[in-house]
């Protein structure tokens, strides 16, 4: 039973540690100027992306990855 648990617990620290290290690198992207791309400084993040529903974009993640498709909705914690 001792062992079982001590798995466990080492199971789930070593998942913290793997999700706190990739963490940096899914959470934040560059952006980028893009020829056509209109962003007003006034409105929000989310609100400049909205105008983009329905368009292809690319995002640069700060590890390089870039990421392409189609907006399909957009909200404060997702694109």
């Amino acid at each position: 039973m001792k062992n079982n648990l001590k798995s466990v617990v080492l199971t789930i620290l070593i998942l913290l540690v793997a999700t706190a290290l990739a963490l940096p690198y899914i959470s934040y992207a560059e952006v980028v100027e893009v020829e056509g791309a209109k962003f007003n400084l006034k409105l929000s993040m989310e609100e400049n992306l909205k105008s983009h529903i329905g368009k292809k974009i690319t995002v640069l993640l700060n590890s390089g990855t870039e990421l392409s498709g189609k907006v399909k909705d957009v909200d404060r914690d997702y694109l």
